[in-house]
């Protein structure tokens, strides 16, 4: 077991909320108030954390590298903590993410991702795009990497997607990716 050293602790007022950071050797991880965020659904759940700024515009390769880095680093999935590198602060779910790929300055969440993006067809999607869906059955993101085989088939996708695992690269089947829509980011570079 590695052992972690604390290296800080702040409490910090964010949107309406607050959280307390702890920074264990570069990483840091945030623990959430029990504050609603008012208009999101399981608002009790979800956290805001620190805003980034503002909306960044990024190339698909500047996006999926962002991605990657939460995979090295093992981020695990939780909608009550956030996760602070040099990419910025955000929730660690998967619309939270996607809003740290994306650059985006807050974290967003599935049922608002569409003020910050825009649907399109799977067959224009490019790296760095997202497949998205939210009903009232099913709620989820994650980022396109690439088409394996025909465009519109199966998928790799990187995402955060469940409690008890951390963000990781995925192969999505076909029927899976049916599930989806195609977004891209506003400011997609």
């Amino acid at each position: 077991m590695i052992r972690k050293t604390l290296t800080s602790l702040a409490l910090i007022g964010v949107t309406g909320a607050a959280i307390a950071v702890a920074s264990f050797g570069g990483a840091a991880y945030a623990s959430p108030t029990t504050e609603a965020i008012p208009g999101v659904e399981n608002a009790s759940i979800l956290v805001a954390c620190t805003s980034n700024g503002a909306d960044e515009t990024h190339t698909g390769a500047q996006i999926l590298a962002r991605g990657k880095l939460w995979i090295t680093e093992k981020v695990p999935y939780s909608q009550t903590n956030c996760h602070k590198n040099v990419n910025g602060t955000y929730r660690q779910d998967c619309s939270g993410f996607v809003s740290m790929a994306w650059g985006l300055k807050d974290s967003h969440w599935t049922g608002n991702i569409l003020d910050v993006s825009k649907k399109i067809s799977k067959s224009s999607m490019k790296p760095g795009d997202a497949f998205w869906v939210h009903n009232s059955s099913h709620q989820h993101m994650g980022l396109f990497v690439k088409w394996v085989g025909a465009a519109g088939g199966a998928a790799i996708v990187y995402e955060e997607s469940s409690s008890g695992t951390n963000a990781h690269q995925s192969t999505w089947s076909a029927s899976r990716v049916a599930e989806f829509t195609a977004l891209r980011y506003n400011h997609f570079h």
